[in-house]
This record gives C-alpha cells, structure tokens and sequence, in this order.
C-alpha cells in the first residue's frame, strides 16, 4: 500500500502489467533494465549466488538456493519463478454404481443426497459401493451382482429400499477428480410400482429433465449418460411385449 497512490490506483496496476509484459517476462527477463530489481527477491538471491566463488561457500542449509533437481541451467533463477505447485498424484478408485427406475408412466430415477462428509457432499447422487480392485478382481460378474445387491440393502442411510432380483450391467466410465482417478461400473435394475419409496429430504424420484439440471456432479452425469439409453431401451422393449402379449390375449364378449 505504500506504493500504490490512493488517488491513482489504477496507474500501478497498469504499469505492473506492462512491466511483465514487456521486463519481467517468464523467459529470459531483462533484469539489468528492471526498474524494481532491488526489490526483486527473485534476482537479489540470483546476484548472490553469482557472488559466490566456491560452490562450498554455501551452505548445506541454503535458504535461498532451489534444490538441484528444481534447476534447469539453461535458465536462471529469476526464471524459476514464480514456482509451480507439484501436482499429487491421483490415486485410482473403483465404484459400482446401481440406478434405480420406475415408471409412473413417466421414467423416474432414484437420487439419494450426499452426506457432508462425502466425496460428492451435499450433491445428488445414485447409490454407490466403493470396492478395492483386489476385491474387483476377484469377482465374477455374478458375484458383483450378488455383492451390489447385499451391500445396498444393508446401507443404515436408507430406511425403505425398493426389492431388488435382477440388475442389469449398463457399461462404464471414468471421471478425474483433483486428486482421484475414479472408475465407475455402472448397473440398473427396475423398481416396481408397489415398492415405490415415499420421497424424504435425503432421498428423492428425479425425472430425466431434474437429473440433467439439479445439483448432481458432473461425474454422476457421466454415469446417467451411459445408462439413460440402455433404460430407454429395456423401457421400450417391456412397452413393446406388452402389446404383443395384449394382441394374443383371448378376447372376452360382453
């Protein structure tokens, strides 16, 4: 604040965007030319480590001399900076996702509220099972059904669960978080109209539109969208078999 005049502060903003465009630019700076050299900490610690005749001068503690493996000597030290963050490494996680339907006539998914202290907290999401990929490997497709089906109707979250038999693989898909490189494999099984759940404030029938525009993560779009038209298409198919099966259907006269 010292520097900055309180009539003209826009002056100083302008004249530090000129001076990195034109000066302190990230390659091959103008240092001699700076008009702030002396308070650059950047090429202040650059004129002592010139200064420095032996390399054993310095210190093993050195405050101001970046690690060796950080210097690119093709560079000098004013260029290294600012510093870039080391980015973590992403570990990989597997989920199994199960989406529920029904009909009423129109096609309703079931979304359940994220916990605080979750991932995805506070957003909608479809129910999921985190599994380890030693546990992955060593199931069969089957069992996976069995372990989806068998973890989902012991969740505590959920008081009413609709009767689950048959789930149906709808594929996969990857999403990268910040920090995690999420696998999700994604199933879907029908709710029958007297299994429909009374809606509570952790846990809601989205239709199609709701599921597009809510607060769902992008993540959780991934996996509607791999789904959506496999469901469309089993949806279709039990409309289809149904006039079939009216069209046989003995004729009773009044």
């Amino acid at each position: 604040t010292d520097v900055v005049c309180p009539e003209r502060p826009g002056d100083f903003n302008q004249s530090l965007m000129e001076l990195g465009a034109t000066v302190c630019t990230p390659q091959k700076p103008k240092c001699n030319e700076c008009p702030v050299q002396n308070q650059c900490l950047a090429y202040q610690q650059q004129k002592e480590i010139e200064s420095i005749l032996d390399i054993e001068q310095c210190s093993s503690n050195c405050s101001f001399c970046l690690k060796s493996s950080d210097v690119d000597t093709n560079r000098s030290l004013v260029e290294h900076y600012p510093r870039k963050k080391s980015k973590t490494k992403q570990r990989e996680e597997t989920s199994f996702i199960l989406i529920i339907y029904r009909l009423t006539p129109k096609l309703e998914f079931l979304m359940i509220k994220q916990k605080q202290s979750n991932l995805l907290s506070g957003l909608w999401s479809f129910l999921e099972i985190s599994s380890s990929k030693n546990h992955l490997d060593q199931m069969n497709e089957q069992k996976r059904k069995t372990y989806i089906i068998e973890e989902i109707q012991q969740m505590p979250t959920i008081d009413t669960i609709p009767s689950i038999n048959t789930i149906r693989l709808a594929g996969q898909c990857r999403h990268l978080f910040s920090h995690i490189d999420k696998q999700y494999i994604i199933y879907y099984t029908h709710c029958e109209r007297n299994d429909v759940l009374i809606p509570s404030t952790s846990m809601q029938w989205f239709n199609e539109e709701q599921v597009q525009t809510s607060a769902i993560s992008t993540a959780m779009k991934k996996v509607f969208n791999v789904a959506l038209p496999q469901i469309k298409l089993k949806t279709s198919n039990g409309k289809k078999n149904g006039t079939i099966d009216n069209y046989f259907r003995k004729k009773t006269h009044k």
